[in-house]
């Protein structure tokens, strides 16, 4: 099942599967409850590490996001959103997921394979933005 961006779906491949996930407050009510972070918080500061790395290598890179965006925050935001688009996920899966994923950007064939703090930075901008064009709700 594709995710609607229109729907404020997302679709994020983590360790070569995809999961379309969504953010509502639901989500960030049970994230907040089970990090005991606060959901803007973790968001902004992913937004403002990404923004910050645009031109680092990617050890300088993964070291920024990773400062920004811990494994634990990752895991859980990636599972909560997954698990609203699908009962099936588990916890443990993400979890792994996100370890595989890795905190380094990689290129392979020729296309750029972002780390998982990227990936998270990507959720909450879609999050906070939604569909940045301007098309009419499906």
């Amino acid at each position: 099942m594709a995710a609607n961006q229109y729907n404020g779906e997302i679709d994020i491949t983590l360790y070569d599967k995809t999961y379309p996930m969504k953010i509502n407050m639901n989500v960030i009510a049970k994230f907040q409850s089970e990090t005991q972070h606060d959901y803007m918080q973790v968001s902004i500061r992913a937004m403002n590490a990404l923004r910050k790395t645009t031109d680092l290598d990617p050890f300088d890179q993964a070291q920024v996001m990773t400062e920004a965006v811990s494994m634990f925050d990752a895991a859980w935001l990636f599972f909560l959103a997954a698990k609203e688009m699908d009962k099936t996920v588990t916890f443990e899966e993400i979890q792994e997921a996100v370890l595989y994923e890795g905190p380094l950007m990689k290129v392979e064939d020729e296309q750029v394979i972002e780390s998982y703090p990227v990936k998270f930075a990507n959720l909450v901008i879609f999050a906070t933005l939604g569909v940045v064009d301007n098309a009419k709700k499906q």
